[in-house]
């Protein structure tokens, strides 16, 4: 039986910050560098509350999904995992979004995402699904994922501070190099070093 691998989609499968910072700059005419993001509460983001709230109400459009771009390296990385496991992805995007994330996970991922999950507590569904590895960029959630005893993964970002490295939780550069690791781990497994 094939291990079951979930992979966040907003920061770890598509470039949620860049695609806010082309938002911010194509309709509010405001250039923010990744660095500003210290958090991912986007209610804080900028000095305007006006456009803090448009960015907001954003997320529930399912346009505002449309136009983001896959993470630099995640189709080489699902691609690899998926010889060694099933990917579905947890999100917590709103459920107004399921066609839309749907049809962008199909167009840019192929067949490597098998299902897309629309749930709010996604550890309790991935305990019940019996996922083996999590990749999360919200260092909280993954500190659940990780709670549950399975490996999870969270990508280095500005806000990342304050997560405690532990057996299951352990940080990376990408989703790119946790696929290269866990590759390079079951080679060495398989070959009997």
């Amino acid at each position: 039986m094939k291990k079951l691998f979930i992979i966040s989609l907003n920061g770890v499968l598509y470039d949620s910050v860049g695609r806010v910072i082309q938002y911010l700059r194509d309709r509010h005419n405001i250039i923010l560098p990744r660095s500003a993001f210290l958090t991912n509460n986007l209610a804080h983001l900028t000095e305007h509350p006006e456009v803090n709230w448009d960015l907001v109400k954003q997320l529930s459009n399912p346009n505002f999904y449309m136009d983001m771009k896959p993470m630099e390296g995640a189709w080489e990385a699902v691609e690899l995992l998926s010889k060694y496991g099933n990917i579905v992805s947890i999100t917590r995007r709103p459920s107004a979004s399921r066609m839309a994330t749907r049809m962008c996970a199909t167009r840019d991922f192929g067949p490597y995402i098998k299902d897309i999950f629309h749930q709010k507590n996604g550890p309790v569904l991935a305990g019940k699904l019996k996922a083996s590895l999590v990749v999360e960029d919200n260092p909280e959630i993954a500190s659940q994922y990780a709670a549950k005893k399975i490996v999870t993964f969270v990508p280095t970002s500005p806000y990342l501070s304050g997560v405690r490295v532990s057996r299951y939780l352990k940080t990376c550069d990408s989703l790119l190099q946790v696929a290269k690791t866990y590759d390079e781990s079951y080679s060495k497994t398989s070959l009997g070093d």
